[in-house]
């Protein structure tokens, strides 16, 4: 994916840099929702974990 850009002035710069900035902050959403994403699906494995120790546990207990 390599491009070449020349730029000629300082309206392309200004345009070139104004691109490059949109481009990071929708990297940080993106990162941002990811993360967050994450932290939802941990929390669900969580209480599902804790669900699956609670009947473990009373099912030793039955056994003994």
């Amino acid at each position: 994916m390599t491009e070449n850009i020349y730029l000629i002035g300082a309206e392309d710069v200004r345009s070139a840099g104004n691109t490059i900035k949109s481009a990071a902050e929708t990297m940080q959403r993106a990162a941002a929702s990811i993360e967050d994403s994450l932290t939802r699906h941990r929390q669900f494995l969580d209480e599902k974990l804790g669900i699956l120790e609670q009947i473990l546990s009373e099912g030793v207990r039955i056994k003994e």
